[in-house]
């Protein structure tokens, strides 16, 4: 269960309070909040993405976008010039994960 943005913002605070010390903020955050879920000391990266993306979650790129334009035309080019050929046979020449490829491929359907 994710740390609801109260929390998150909470966890923050507190650790600007203690100086950036995860330990300190670990435990300064159960005694101020014994009845909450306590984060692990290695959870403060939401620091981090405040600083670099002005918010708590790190934005992620949809799967879609992930492969390059030149890799998703030598990707239909190869698949239209070997027909034949397994998907698996195709993706591993191309050194491209098979997943990533075949969700290219349900979107240009």
């Amino acid at each position: 269960m994710a740390f609801t943005n109260e929390e998150k913002r909470d966890i923050i605070q507190i650790y600007y309070k203690y100086d950036r010390n995860s330990v300190r903020t670990s435990e300064m955050y159960l005694n101020l909040y014994p009845e909450r879920r306590q984060p692990h000391r290695t959870r403060f990266k939401l620091d981090r993405n405040t600083t670099e993306f002005g918010s708590f979650e790190k934005p992620r790129k949809k799967y879609a976008d992930r492969m390059d334009q030149e890799t998703k035309e030598n990707l239909i080019s190869e698949i239209n010039m070997n027909p034949g050929k397994s998907s698996h046979q195709i993706f591993s020449k191309m050194n491209n994960c098979h997943t990533g490829a075949w969700r290219h491929l349900k979107k240009a359907v």
